[in-house]
């Protein structure tokens, strides 16, 4: 990758931000028909880091010289975040009315939020549209915004989101209603870390950014003349295969929610990369990378939700295990640690769960006396190493991913 070299960004990030960017510039065009639904290049993304050291700010900053340079009015004006509601959302990219509202002046709408543990507290709200209105943007089906004095429509909008948040954010903010509503499954999850130490703080030559930059617009301006988009033989081979290996992909738990959209999202990014490689069909190739990028998600998925239950109570009980260990807690410790708020068949559950998926298991201790049942995490399960921590790059399907990267700077 051309930026690489000058940047603290974690580089999957970077190629994220750039592909979710691109993709709302484009517009609602293009599209691949599947279900018959429409499925467009809107894409949302959330960058999953440590603060400061997660390389989440830095992506989008490497990322946004390039598109500036492919789209530079769209990335002045269409670019926005601090959304307090989905009413807010639909007024960026309102259709005009009869009230004399000519409505949003462009209804694409890159949706940034650095901050996206704020949105998900948002979402969380009783009354809150904020996650119906991603849902359905999404989708692509047409928002509604109503209140007392009027009823605002969005019927051609053309979303994409990009949201940064830590690790502990998102377990502590991330509610079973934002995860099984759907809401997840519509963002790709990506794990990501600092590339490497850069005392200066890495800056990205100018002239690379134009170089790809003004290559990533003449394709942004070619794929918008483009409508309906068909797979080559070839990619409708290879697709066959990747769905059956989609469609037999059945996790548990909340890795479950939040994957189950894979072969929809990995169908737009097929698309998308057609689109930026000046392509009117996808080809074997194209297929190959959304593949590729979409397997790292994933993996990115079960490192940040593997574990979790679905049961907050569940879950906050493995952490503490996991924290004491090779300690474990009895049941008195168990109830202590909720404060003694909880009943006896409720913890009861929780443990259950727990030795369900194989992530703790209790053990009954003699004393002389009563029994005492102490329950442990399991000593022997194995830390599952962060995507990021495995260069995607170098892997057998690595250049096919980068195989326009190169021609987006990312």
């Amino acid at each position: 990758m051309a930026a690489d070299t000058y940047t603290e960004a974690d580089r999957v990030a970077v190629l994220v931000t750039t592909l979710v960017g691109a993709g709302c510039a484009i517009n609602r065009g293009p599209y691949v028909l599947a279900g018959n639904d429409r499925h467009t290049a809107s894409l949302f993304a959330v960058i999953v880091g440590a603060t400061h050291k997660g390389g989440k700010g830095t992506s989008f900053a490497v990322a946004r010289e390039t598109l500036r340079v492919a789209d530079p009015a769209f990335m002045a004006t269409r670019v926005l975040g601090g959304f307090g509601s989905g009413e807010a959302v639909v007024d960026a990219v309102r259709d005009p009315d009869d009230d004399n509202d000519e409505g949003a002046p462009d209804t694409r709408l890159l949706v940034l939020e650095p901050e996206f543990a704020r949105m998900l507290k948002v979402a969380s709200r009783d009354g809150s549209t904020l996650s119906m209105t991603i849902r359905n943007g999404w989708d692509g089906r047409p928002l509604e915004a109503r209140s007392r004095a009027r009823t605002s429509v969005a019927s051609t909008h053309h979303l994409g989101v990009v949201g940064h948040i830590t690790l502990e954010e998102l377990r502590a903010r991330l509610t079973d209603v934002e995860t099984y509503s759907g809401f997840a499954n519509r963002f790709l999850w990506v794990s990501a870390r600092r590339s490497k130490r850069l005392p200066a703080g890495g800056n990205v030559p100018g002239e690379i950014a134009v170089m790809y930059g003004e290559r990533l617009g003449e394709t942004i301006r070619a794929a918008r003349r483009v409508t309906r988009v068909h797979r080559t033989d070839a990619a409708e081979h290879r697709w066959a295969e990747l769905y059956d290996l989609m469609a037999d992909d059945e996790p548990a738990g909340l890795l479950g929610a939040v994957v189950g959209r894979d072969a929809p999202q990995c169908l737009r990014l097929s698309l998308l990369y057609a689109l930026i490689d000046g392509s009117p069909v996808i080809d074997e190739e194209h297929v190959e990378a959304a593949w590729a990028l979409w397997s790292y998600c994933r993996a990115s998925a079960e490192f940040i939700f593997g574990d979790a239950t679905g049961d907050d109570v569940a879950d906050r009980l493995l952490a503490e295990l996991r924290r004491v260990a090779p300690e474990g807690l009895d049941g008195t410790q168990q109830r202590d640690l909720f404060a003694r708020h909880l009943s006896a068949a409720r913890l009861e559950r929780a443990r259950e769960r727990l030795h369900q998926a194989g992530l703790a298991e209790t053990v009954t201790i003699p004393t002389g006396g009563r029994p005492r049942a102490v329950t442990y995490a399991e000593a022997g399960r194995r830390r599952r190493s962060s995507p990021a921590e495995r260069s995607l790059f170098t892997q057998p399907t690595g250049w096919r991913m980068s195989h326009g990267v190169g021609r987006i700077a990312a």
